[in-house]
């Protein structure tokens, strides 16, 4: 499939999220365009090939890929509905606290809860009681992969399920202002929500999933999802929301423009009617939507934001001599023995410059900018 196929299949993709969402039924003209093998292979991509689906099955279309697209994301939800429910009934019982985050609980917005895919489910517990929460993963049959690493610990058991328990809600050395603004002290914010449940309000809610959606934005990419996932939000909650408040706190973290952007984009795109033409700036950021699966195009967003809230020369001496924290997770003998750290640093310089060209092109190309 060609770039201008790829993205013209993702604007039949919004059209049809758009009429399932209003009520509203797509022309036989448009969906007589649309080529339903590429159509699914975008919308997959996109990781909204359920919701899409759903807005064919609505137009009376069926289609074998996307009719077990929908299938399989109701089976995905009703086994994972059941075992963290059997989770969170333990962590209460052990009286560990926990705040289910991310798409556990923006699937609720959507048309049909299963209609928001997900290849994990990501729970926030008490960091003191990590070693407790992996016993109780264990005994429910789950297997731990990578433990103590990093700020989650993942859990995987058969069939397909995945949960990561996070014991923070950024790493530190997450992108631009990300891991200084949450750190540990941030968990004050949380509240209590019954029993041991945590929950954000709506404003410190929308502040971490616009942030956590700027941080695939800059490193790997953001597609359709994350854009109808801020509609669906801000058509539910937008109007209660204390903007001054938002806006002051993604300030801090640099991503303020960002935010109000992707959110004029993402309500232009999927409201119907006339009128709502893109500004050059949302057109610009909505085809990098269009385009995540590209990874060198994002994390060149990625590089030039670190620049920008640091300076060239630190951020050059960053790369070249990372934290003994990051570096650790980058080459994992300097784990192992942190006196080999001069050489896990020759080593990056080396696997840069033969096996990660293009992202060092990335690099070069911005500091170098005038």
């Amino acid at each position: 499939m060609t770039e201008h196929n790829s993205k013209q299949n993702a604007y039949y993709i919004i059209y049809l999220i758009r009429c399932l969402l209003n009520g509203r039924q797509p022309t036989e003209e448009r969906l007589g365009r649309m080529d339903m093998h590429e159509l699914y292979a975008t919308a997959a991509a996109h990781s909204v090939s359920a919701v899409t689906a759903q807005a064919l099955h609505k137009a009376g279309i069926s289609d074998p890929n996307f009719d077990k697209a929908r299938s399989m994301a109701l089976y995905h939800s009703v086994l994972y509905g059941a075992e963290r429910s059997a989770i969170l009934e333990e962590l209460e019982r052990r009286g560990i606290w926990y705040l289910p985050l991310k798409g556990l609980e923006l699937s609720a917005l959507y048309p049909k809860e299963y209609l928001r895919e997900m290849l994990d489910n990501d729970i926030l517990i008490d960091p003191e009681r990590r070693g407790e929460v992996r016993e109780v993963m264990e005994e429910l049959g789950f297997t731990a992969g990578k433990y103590g690493e990093i700020y989650h610990d993942t859990y995987s058991k058969p069939p397909v399920l995945c949960f990561e328990m996070h014991t923070r809600l950024f790493d530190e050395f997450a992108p631009g202002r990300l891991g200084s603004y949450y750190s540990t002290e941030k968990i004050s914010r949380i509240v209590k929500g019954g029993g041991c449940r945590r929950r954000f309000s709506d404003e410190d809610f929308y502040i971490y999933i616009t942030a956590h959606e700027w941080e695939h934005f800059t490193a790997g990419g953001a597609g359709l999802r994350a854009l109808l996932d801020c509609y669906l939000f801000d058509r539910a909650k937008g109007d209660k929301l204390d903007r001054e408040y938002i806006s002051r706190e993604l300030k801090k973290m640099g991503i303020g423009e960002f935010e109000h952007t992707r959110r004029s984009a993402a309500e232009k795109i999927f409201t119907p009617g006339r009128g709502k033409t893109l500004t050059p700036e949302e057109r610009r950021l909505l085809d990098k939507y269009l385009a995540a699966v590209n990874t060198c195009g994002t994390y060149d967003e990625r590089v030039k934001s670190d620049i920008e809230q640091s300076s060239r020369l630190r951020y050059i001496l960053r790369q070249l001599f990372p934290p003994m924290g990051h570096i650790e997770r980058s080459v994992g003998f300097v784990k192992k023995c942190h006196a080999l750290y001069p050489v896990g640093v020759v080593y990056r310089w080396v696997r840069a410059v033969f096996f990660r060209r293009e992202l060092l092109k990335v690099n070069v190309e911005n500091l170098t900018e005038k």
